[in-house]
Parts: C-alpha cells; sequence; structure tokens
C-alpha cells in the first residue's frame, strides 16, 4: 500500500519552517559561543544553550510530520513553541529588554507558526494521513 501524501499547502509550509529553524538553530549555536567566548555570564550561556537545544527538538518534530507523516511532531512543535517563549522572556528579562513590544513579540511567534501548521494540517489528520 502506497503512503497516503501530506496536503501541499502543509508539506510547503513545513519544508519553509524546516528550513528556517535549521538556520535559526546555526544562529542559537554562534550565539552560544559568543555568549560563552565573551563573557557574557555563565546564566546567559546556559539560556542560550536552552535555545539551541529547544530549536533542535523543534526541527525533530516538523521533521516527524514532514518526513514520517506523524501527528506527534505538531505536539512536539506546539511544546517547543511554548517553551521556546519562557525562554524568550527569561532572556528579555536578562537583557533588561523586558517591554510588552517584546513579549507581545514572543507570544506572537509561538502562536503563529503551531497555529498555522494546525490549519493546514487539521484535515490531514481527519483523513488518517498524519497518524
Amino acid at each position: 500500500m502506497e503512503k497516503q501524501k501530506l496536503s501541499t499547502g502543509l508539506t510547503v509550509w513545513l519544508w519553509i519552517i524546516f528550513v528556517i529553524n535549521i538556520i535559526v538553530a546555526l544562529g542559537a549555536v554562534l550565539t552560544t559561543i559568543g555568549a560563552s567566548a565573551v563573557g557574557l555570564g555563565a546564566g546567559y550561556t546556559v539560556v542560550c544553550a536552552l535555545s539551541v537545544v529547544l530549536e533542535i527538538i523543534l526541527i525533530v518534530g516538523i521533521a516527524m510530520m514532514l518526513f514520517a507523516h506523524k501527528k506527534v511532531g505538531f505536539f512536539i512543535i506546539i511544546a517547543a513553541a511554548v517553551l521556546g517563549l519562557v525562554v524568550n522572556v527569561i532572556t528579555y528579562k536578562m537583557l533588561d529588554a523586558f517591554t510588552a513590544a517584546n513579549i507581545v513579540k514572543s507570544v506572537l511567534s509561538a502562536v503563529i507558526a503551531p497555529l498555522i501548521v494546525y490549519l493546514f494540517a487539521k484535515k490531514d489528520i481527519e483523513n488518517g494521513v498524519l497518524a
């Protein structure tokens, strides 16, 4: 039996966020190395390293949906988004950048991508393409 294909919209969106998050993960690695080298403090370096781990977890969730057609990937994306929001808030607090604009920006980024994934994946979940 041939494996069913994901909808085109979902496939395109997953590829877009897959590539973007790989780039973001590489940037986070460089930021972590820079924070450690410059001596911005152990706490900030740990938060940066945590961001790298969350990006990797997010990439795994996207890959699970894109390549293995696993619905659990969607829940991993949501979990990574929520934890990413917490890390962003902590980072803003550490950098004295805890402003309403930064918090709103973090909340929107934590909600929009998973919401778009859900809207594209809804039919594929209902049709059993994502199991």
